[in-house]
């Protein structure tokens, strides 16, 4: 997969309630396949996460495991699931994987992230978690993505990079709460 993997547009739709189901079935599949490696977490992340927030109809699953020696074995068995893996991701301390892409889907589906930093692991979660605790916060985000899609419409890696400092303050107070 090449550096273009973030040149298409960026199109955000109303949430769907089926999101959190299909998830789960993904999950579930993801853990048959991957039955020889050690998971120690494994969750529905990102927007489609989130209650009642326009997102990009990707799902996105995060995996915990115990380290980059279980790598070799989990990109075979997800690439037997129709996945597409990213192997000039320059961040070397986790796995990507997109499913759905041209010419083996219409569009992305599914995006699955294997790491073993367990705080990056958890701040995912803990974000997740206080925006479907605070509906009000939900949509400061929400209106925030909208922004920055109308802005950045097929710049994936800007649209990323805006979100950052909210994503990066709603972890902070999560974590300070739960301290």
């Amino acid at each position: 997969m090449t550096r273009n993997l973030f040149s298409d547009p960026i199109i955000l739709t109303p949430h769907r309630a089926d999101w959190e189901h299909l998830a789960q079935a993904e999950i579930r599949r993801l853990r048959e396949s991957l039955v020889d490696i050690p998971i120690s977490d494994i969750q529905h992340i990102g927007s489609t996460a989130i209650r009642g927030i326009r997102a990009k109809p990707i799902l996105d699953i995060q995996l915990l495991v115990a380290g980059p020696s279980h790598f070799p074995g989990i990109i075979t068995a997800v690439q037997a699931l129709g996945y597409e893996y990213w192997a000039d991701n320059p961040n070397t301390a986790q796995l990507f994987f997109v499913k759905g892409r041209p010419p083996h889907g219409k569009g992305r589906t599914h995006h699955v992230h294997v790491l073993y930093d367990s705080e990056k692991f958890e701040d995912a979660v803990l974000f997740r978690d206080a925006l479907n605790g605070d509906p009000a916060l939900a949509m400061e985000y929400e209106a925030l993505k909208l922004e920055l899609a109308a802005k950045y419409a097929t710049q994936r890696e800007a649209y990323t990079e805006g979100k950052t400092a909210f994503v990066t303050d709603v972890v902070r107070n999560a974590r300070w709460a739960t301290a």
